[in-house]
């Protein structure tokens, strides 16, 4: 799926896509303005938004792969005690040399066991808190993508946010939503 948004000022074209697993309806109009203003303070032009709300199947696939790219001691460093109980379970799956489907389903019984939003705010609940991923690598120009982290970080509508140097594999946002 694929959205377009223009940019306040004619010059500065914004465009925002939404990767095949990012629900555009999970994104605020609010948390799109806060992106924006990170891309015009950055000099950024496109960027695409990987990932939003999720649920624990959905969870378990997204750790699942960051589990295999990055290993489980990089994403211990990411979640906290209840994430690493979901990474532990993927570790005694692989030890037990259990199947994909057979590590997948035991990750999201311990994201139920443990509650899936305790193992992440991507499935809090987007009225009250957005959070999405943008991937790093659809950042443009790229050569503008530190100063877009530096924007990130610095904005100050955005409660939370991880890039690669916290062990996140994407830029990830936590935007509080306004009260009406």
């Amino acid at each position: 799926m694929s959205a377009t948004t223009g940019g306040s000022n004619a010059a500065n074209q914004l465009i925002i896509t939404y990767g095949a697993r990012a629900d555009a309806s999970k994104v605020s109009a609010y948390s799109i303005s806060v992106l924006e203003a990170v891309m015009l303070k950055s000099g950024v032009e496109r960027v695409q938004i990987t990932s939003t709300a999720r649920d624990a199947q959905d969870q378990a696939r997204v750790m699942y792969n960051n589990i295999v790219k990055h290993g489980a001691d990089a994403q211990k460093e990411l979640y906290g005690k209840s994430g690493d109980k979901v990474i532990d379970a993927y570790t005694a799956a692989m030890k037990a040399g259990d199947s994909k489907a057979s590590i997948l389903a035991k990750m999201v019984q311990k994201i139920n066991q443990v509650g899936v939003q305790r193992v992440t705010n991507h499935a809090a609940d987007p009225n009250v808190l957005n959070v999405f991923d943008v991937g790093t690598n659809s950042i443009a120009p790229q050569s503008k993508k530190n100063d877009f982290m530096k924007a990130a970080r610095e904005e100050p509508r955005v409660a939370k946010f991880l890039d690669p140097s916290n062990n996140d594999p994407g830029c990830h946002f936590e935007i509080p939503q306004k009260k009406s």
